[in-house]
């Protein structure tokens, strides 16, 4: 038997039920692209927050990658 039988997900009533839920929308610094939506409690000064997305990551790391003596 796996653990996908062990878990089991209760629904709970919330605390914050009445509490007034805005969006917060992460978009990758890099090339814009939108990433996730999350749920802040409050208004947010600003709709928009950057991180980076996966793609731009690997090039970034590649070009920060460290490399190997005598390679081009």
């Amino acid at each position: 038997m796996g653990q996908e039988a062990d878990m089991v997900h209760e629904s709970k009533p919330r605390v914050d039920a009445g509490a007034v839920v805005s969006s917060l929308q992460i978009v990758c610094a890099w090339c814009q692209q939108h990433i996730i939506w999350h749920r802040v409690r409050t208004p947010m000064p600003f709709p928009i927050s950057y991180s980076i997305c996966t793609r731009c990551y690997a090039d970034v790391a590649r070009e920060f990658a460290p490399r190997r003596a005598g390679a081009a």
